[in-house]
């Protein structure tokens, strides 16, 4: 759209996953005591600003002033760690919310959630996003571009603007089971296939060697 006399020179390939080997890690066992909790939640992302960790922080604080009980954790590590986990003490949520720090497989304990949250601020196309897809898992992004590339806000997720009042009212929604079930259903029905991306970029390849 922004350079078009370039449009007939212009693909999109998106990354391909290895999805069998996703939902065989995933079933790996976790050697904690997370699968014991009610309403659990994870995020994956680095602790930086451009992912709204904080955003998740002050909905969990929002939800926790309603009365609900849950464990959100964070896997993933960075430069704001001690910012927030500041913010995880002033906001009484060290029992709720956990920075994980970076796990060498997070799969598990994304297949054990029962919602993945996704609150960036912006976001190129999300991988994250999509392994938890790929697991059936209930999802909440942020209503950015990006995320209308993988989500059907309704049917095999929800998105939300990315602020921590809109963030705590869609985990509110998503802890309605029918509705959780619903959502998961949706995505066992999509089809994760990347052998056609797979063709098309050794198709450009060899058309390249060609030319």
């Amino acid at each position: 759209e922004l350079a078009p006399a370039y449009a007939a020179k212009a693909e999109v390939l998106y990354n391909v996953l290895d999805v069998d080997d996703i939902r065989r890690k995933a079933s790996q066992p976790l050697l904690d005591d997370f699968t014991q909790h009610a309403n659990k939640i994870v995020t994956l992302g680095r602790l930086l600003p451009q992912k709204g960790i904080d955003i998740a922080v002050k909905a969990a604080a929002r939800l926790r002033r309603r009365g609900m009980g849950f464990l959100w954790l964070v896997l993933g590590e960075g430069d704001q760690r001690a910012e927030l986990e500041t913010m995880i003490r002033d906001y009484g949520l060290e029992q709720y919310f956990m920075l994980k720090g970076r796990v060498d497989n997070p799969y598990p304990y994304i297949g054990a959630a029962d919602i993945y949250v996704q609150p960036s601020r912006y976001e190129g196309y999300s991988l994250a996003l999509q392994e938890a897809r790929i697991l059936a898992k209930p999802v909440i992004a942020s209503d950015i571009p990006s995320s209308h590339e993988q989500i059907t806000d309704g049917h095999d997720g929800i998105l939300v603007h990315p602020d921590e009042t809109a963030l705590a009212e869609g985990i509110g929604r998503l802890l309605d089971k029918a509705l959780r079930d619903a959502l998961s259903s949706n995505l066992r029905g999509e089809r994760f296939d990347y052998d056609d991306q797979v063709r098309h970029l050794l198709s450009l390849i060899d058309g390249a060697k060609r030319g």
